[in-house]
Parts: structure tokens; sequence; C-alpha cells
């Protein structure tokens, strides 16, 4: 159902959480860099 306004006009974001942000910046980490399973992560402060 499209509007004057369009499809997406009825949906709100809501502002991410510490930990959502965080989740989602390591799977951009594992992503940009390839990691397979079992790859070592970099430690927090190297984050």
């Amino acid at each position: 159902m499209q509007t004057s306004r369009g499809v997406m006009s009825g949906l709100t974001t809501t502002p991410m959480t510490q930990s959502s942000t965080a989740i989602s910046e390591i799977k951009n980490y594992i992503l940009a860099k390839g990691l397979q399973p079992g790859d070592a992560l970099p430690t927090e402060s190297q984050l």
C-alpha cells in the first residue's frame, strides 16, 4: 500500500543500543577482513 508520502513513510527508526552497535561493528569487521570460522578477533582495545 503506497501513500502520497511513500511506502516507507510509516516506519520509524529506533536508536541503536550500545550492544547492538557493538555487534554491528564486529560483524562489519569480520566481513571487511574476510574472516572465517576459527580466525581470531582483535582485542577490545585494538577495535
